[in-house]
């Protein structure tokens, strides 16, 4: 989307984007990053990434939590999705109905999965200050144990209904930040959780989970006058104030 980022930057106007990888973009490509920074410094504007997730429920949620703490020893987030209730592309970016070789062939290719778990694990480590050692991610399909049925499609027991994701960030040997996905066909008790082990010690369910398209639409606004406000160049989402709802 470089050619995009570029295009717009041009005509002065500010950028917020769903691109999970803008959320952190030094991760994957830091020489583009670098790239995107510059234009958008050049220009006068500034450009965001961001979104549920990458954006809120398990990076800057997680931040602003760890505010009231003293002391952490690591952090974990479990985000359950049910993905029956989801859009027809994320069922099929998770691999809802295929055979497990066929996933396994495009995990191989990295073509399947969520975009946006490592750069949630390099938010958090970037807001709290500490370098990680290590970011690694694993994904394995989540198989359906009787027919399973969305309004577009039915899968057959045995088949993929989704995903298992886990990315995991290090530090002095030992995990520090864990956040797993679960985004399948007939999850039952869909939720997002955060544990911070500490001093407090903190806890936080959100009972059935955030909507991931409502949300995502609502973060997107909410976040413009934030962004209006800040520095030019390339910010993430601790950089600015979380967004608050623009109630009229």
């Amino acid at each position: 989307m470089l050619p995009q980022l570029e295009e717009i930057a041009k005509s002065g106007a500010n950028i917020i984007s769903t691109c999970e990888e803008l959320s952190f973009p030094w991760r994957k490509n830091k020489e583009v990053a670098n790239k995107i920074d510059r234009i958008a410094k050049d220009n006068n504007i500034t450009i965001l990434g961001t979104g549920v997730n990458p954006g809120f429920v398990l990076d800057s949620l997680v931040l602003a939590l760890s505010g009231a703490c003293q002391e952490i020893k690591s952090i974990k987030g479990i985000r359950v999705v049910d993905a029956s209730t989801r859009r027809l592309p994320l069922q099929k970016k998770i691999g809802a109905g295929m055979d497990v070789k066929e996933f396994e062939e495009l995990m191989k290719k990295e073509d399947i999965g969520h975009v946006g778990l490592t750069e949630s694990v390099e938010i958090i480590a970037y807001g709290l200050g500490i370098e990680l050692e290590e970011v690694k991610q694993q994904i394995k399909p989540k198989i359906a144990e009787s027919e399973l049925e969305t309004k577009y499609f039915k899968i057959q027991a045995g088949k993929v209904c989704g995903i298992e994701q886990e990315a995991i960030g290090t530090m002095n040997g030992k995990r520090f930040i864990e956040l797993k996905l679960e985004m399948f066909i007939g999850a039952t008790n869909p939720s997002d959780k955060i544990i911070i082990e500490g001093n407090p010690k903190l806890e936080t369910i959100i009972n059935n989970g955030t909507a991931g398209d409502i949300a995502t639409a609502a973060i997107i606004v909410n976040s413009i006058s934030n962004v209006i406000k800040a520095r030019p160049g390339v910010t993430i989402v601790n950089e600015i104030p979380m967004p608050s709802a623009i109630i009229e």
